[in-house]
């Protein structure tokens, strides 16, 4: 299979990007945020790209010499800032096993399923749309185990784990971090199948991957009449989004009665800003990260006024949100 690669020169700077490997590798005198902006209004919507980029760059500057760091495209304005400990650099959770098992949670009890068989034969099963498959290709890398399918007549593929110790090592990452109430029965009925000691955890925490794997698979980003961003999630069950709502301290319930459901929805930009923190410390792992760049940097546009009529940059908000627009009806 053919390697995806990006050559150019932007602003005399010369990079590569590897899209298989996530990388963007920079080598120059030089970073500007201005080669960053372009680089991401390149970028960012393309359908190839994966959710995640690594930067990894070498900064060949007579105080910097020979010096390298690796960075998560995940906000408005990438900074390059060498040897600082509070840079979060995070691209996946592989050598976290704590906090992936948090996401994975977060997905299963979003789009997934512990299951038994009539046989009895333990089973675990997550399901994504086709965009996502990388996602799912993933988790296989990391659990060293379950088969990719693509879903007859619909636009999804799934990961079935049916691997006795696969389906072990798994319910032990997610053992104590399932959340809503139908996943805590599936825990129970497959936990009495590999004769492990279910743990049940009613009690949300904002500090951990447990809401990004949650929204992963379940939450949606959109832009409602011309500048209002939104983050939101629909369930069923009013109960989970409730926990969310008080953990974050913020957003709103409404009851959608066209699906007998429930939306809990986050438009104040002080709100967003929550979250686009939380997203920094726990990355998505879908091709909605994308959707979170551009929102962080909508959000930085509107703090700065550039949606006021009179604004000189009134252009380029007005823009990137139809490039946000455009890729959602995809």
């Amino acid at each position: 299979q053919g390697m995806a690669v990006y050559n150019g020169n932007i602003e005399n700077n010369n990079n590569t990007i590897c899209w298989n490997s996530l990388s963007l590798i920079v080598s120059t005198k030089s970073i500007s945020g201005s080669f960053l902006t372009e680089l991401l209004e390149r970028i960012e919507y393309s359908s190839t790209i994966p959710s995640l980029v690594k930067i990894l760059y070498q900064d060949q500057s007579a105080e910097n010499q020979n010096q390298t760091g690796d960075y998560l495209l995940n906000n408005t304005q990438p900074k390059f800032e060498l040897g600082f400990s509070e840079t979060i650099c995070i691209t996946s959770y592989d050598n976290n096993n704590e906090q992936f098992g948090h996401w994975l949670a977060g997905i299963i009890d979003g789009d997934g399923s512990l299951l038994v068989s009539k046989a009895g034969n333990p089973e675990i099963e997550i399901t994504l749309h086709e965009e996502d498959v990388k996602t799912l290709y993933k988790i296989k890398s990391i659990l060293g185990a379950g088969k990719v399918t693509p879903r007859s007549k619909s636009k999804a593929y799934r990961i079935r784990i049916r691997n006795k110790e696969g389906v072990k090592k798994v319910i032990n990452l997610i053992n104590g971090k399932l959340l809503t109430p139908g996943k805590h029965q599936q825990l129970i009925n497959i936990c009495n199948i590999l004769k492990i000691t279910p743990i049940i955890n009613n009690t949300f925490c904002s500090d951990n991957a447990w809401f990004s794997g949650f929204f992963d698979a379940e939450g949606y980003l959109s832009i409602r009449n011309k500048y209002t961003l939104t983050l939101s999630v629909s369930q069923k069950d009013r109960r989970i989004l409730e926990k969310i709502s008080v953990g974050f301290n913020c957003g709103n319930i409404y009851k959608d009665k066209s699906w007998d459901g429930f939306n809990y929805c986050v438009t104040k930009r002080a709100s967003l800003d929550i979250y686009m923190k939380y997203f920094k410390k726990f990355p998505l792992l879908t091709v909605k990260n994308v959707d979170i760049v551009t929102f962080n940097r909508l959000l930085l546009f509107l703090e700065r006024k550039y949606h006021f009529a009179n604004s000189s940059n009134k252009n380029r908000i007005d823009h990137l949100i139809a490039l946000f627009k455009n890729r959602k009806k995809k």
